[in-house]
C-alpha cells in the first residue's frame, strides 16, 4: 500500500483550478494599501515641516519684539506716539506708545506708566502673519516735562 500524499491547495483554491486571478487581486489590494499608507505618511511629513516653519517664524518674531523693546528702554525716555520700521526683508514692526490710564489718574505719583504695543508682521508666501506684544513701561516723572496747550490741556513730553 502506498502512502497518500496530501497537497496544500490553499484557502481559496478549488482543486485543480488556476490561482492566477487571485494573485493579481492580492497584488492590487496590497498596492492600494501601500499607496494609502505612503500618502498619509507624506501628508504628515508635509504638515510637520509647515508647522516647524511657523514655529520658527513665531520665535523670530518674539526675538525681534524683545530686542526692539530692549532698544527702546535703553535709549532716551519713551514718548507717546507711533513709529514703524523693518527688521529685515520679511519682518516689519509698528509701535504705539500711549499714556497709561492708571498713572494718568494719579498725577502725584513719581512714576509715569506708558502702554507699549508692538506689532510684528511677516510674510510667508502669500500669507501675512502678525503677533501683537503689549507691555507697560514705567518712567520717572522727572524725565517727563509738562506743558500746557490751550486747545488740549496738559501734555507730558519726555526730555531728551
Amino acid at each position: 500500500m502506498r502512502p497518500t500524499v496530501l497537497k496544500d491547495e490553499g484557502f481559496l483554491s478549488s482543486g485543480g483550478e488556476d490561482n492566477n486571478g487571485f494573485v493579481l487581486v492580492d497584488a492590487l489590494v496590497s498596492l492600494i494599501i501601500t499607496g494609502l499608507v505612503l500618502g498619509s505618511l507624506f501628508a504628515a511629513i508635509s504638515q510637520s515641516a509647515a508647522g516647524a516653519q511657523r514655529t520658527a517664524d513665531q520665535y523670530r518674531a518674539i526675538s525681534y519684539a524683545r530686542s526692539k523693546i530692549a532698544e527702546l528702554r535703553a535709549t532716551s525716555p519713551m514718548q507717546e506716539g507711533r513709529a514703524e520700521g523693518d527688521f529685515d526683508a520679511n519682518f516689519s514692526w509698528s509701535l504705539q506708545v500711549t499714556r497709561n490710564e492708571i498713572t494718568r489718574k494719579h498725577e502725584t505719583s513719581p512714576l509715569v506708566g506708558l502702554d507699549v504695543e508692538l506689532i510684528v508682521k511677516w510674510r510667508r508666501g502669500i500669507r501675512l502673519y502678525q503677533r501683537t506684544y503689549r507691555t507697560i513701561v514705567l518712567q520717572h516723572r522727572s524725565s517727563v516735562t509738562r506743558t500746557f496747550d490751550r486747545r488740549g490741556g496738559w501734555h507730558d513730553y519726555a526730555q531728551a
